[in-house]
């Protein structure tokens, strides 16, 4: 999968409270060798730069988490571990915002949303937490598959505004769930396959908030490059106000990513293979020897014609 980001804290914004990782490493994934690759996303608040610290403490503490049991993971995990991996990385993140304001009295009541994806092969696992979001985006459609922890989001749920009355309504950016404010908090987890030509984004509401969803999707579809698209939504974002801090991290799924993977595991026991079959032996004595030796040095056979010289 190739990834692009980009991250600004906005034309007509003071404070940067926004925090990003992208990240590569390599795991085991249903018994294989795979690459894993963790996206992080965080829309800190709090005021005097407490959402800064709320976001940078989510995704470190997310990314240390999960790239430790990743990392480690010899045996390979299952799609319930990985649900349970993200909860607990959250949970964790939430614990360390949450006690680090109780001790710090000036980032008191800080939060962050948090948003954050690991892709094994096909597969995508996200932890989501707050009104950050992820889309899967493609030449037929452009899907939101987190659902936004707000306030409007819940009178849509229940029937009392409609999707277009929860764009512009006044308390849209009211949370009803985030990460550090209170002792506890549940994440979202959500498991999605990829196919081919699927971009998956995730993205503050930097960018969801000011630019039209068909409008992200027709700059998707315009660009090849993922760092292109990230680099052309901000823009677009900061041509529109950039009121608020604008983050975006974009991948692009091929199926080719999964068949280089198989290629770069076959060559590697084909390299096993092809050197294993170059140990040659002596016929007599069994010791290594090398190809262009005439005599055997431990037993003194001829090599050639299996003949002992003296």
């Amino acid at each position: 999968m190739k990834v692009g980001h980009k991250s600004d804290i906005g034309s007509r914004k003071a404070i940067y409270e926004d925090s990003i990782v992208v990240m590569k490493s390599n795991t085991v994934y249903r018994s294989k060798h795979v690459e894993a690759i963790l996206l992080a996303l965080a829309d800190g608040m709090g005021g005097h730069n407490a959402g800064g610290v709320a976001s940078s403490l989510a995704t470190e503490t997310i990314t240390e988490e999960m790239t430790r049991v990743l990392e480690k993971g010899q045996r390979g995990l299952s799609d319930e571990e990985m649900s349970t991996l993200f909860q607990k990385s959250i949970k964790l993140a939430n614990k360390k915002i949450y006690e680090y304001g109780q001790q710090n009295p000036q980032y008191q009541g800080m939060g962050t949303t948090v948003t954050a994806a690991v892709v094994l092969e096909n597969i995508v696992y996200i932890g989501h937490v707050g009104d950050s979001r992820a889309h899967i985006s493609n030449e037929r459609e452009f899907i939101q598959v987190t659902k936004d922890h707000t306030l409007v989001q819940e009178m849509v749920d229940d029937g009392k505004i409609t999707d277009d009355e929860a764009r512009v309504h006044p308390q849209k950016n009211i949370l009803t769930r985030i990460v550090g404010m209170y002792p506890d908090v549940d994440a979202d987890i959500i498991r999605v396959r990829l196919d081919e030509g699927d971009h998956l984004l995730v993205c503050s509401d930097g960018l969801t908030d000011i630019v039209p969803d068909e409008e992200i999707h027709a700059i998707v579809l315009d660009y090849k490059d993922p760092q292109t698209i990230c680099d052309a939504l901000v823009e677009e974002a900061n041509e529109r106000g950039g009121f608020d801090n604008i983050s975006v991290i974009l991948g692009k799924f091929d199926a080719d990513d999964i068949l280089i993977q198989k290629q770069k595991k076959q060559k590697t026991e084909l390299r096993t293979i092809k050197l294993k079959s170059e140990v040659l032996t002596c016929p007599l004595c069994k010791n290594e020897i090398q190809e262009d030796w005439i005599a055997c040095p431990y037993c003194a056979v001829r090599l050639k014609d299996d003949t002992r010289i003296y």
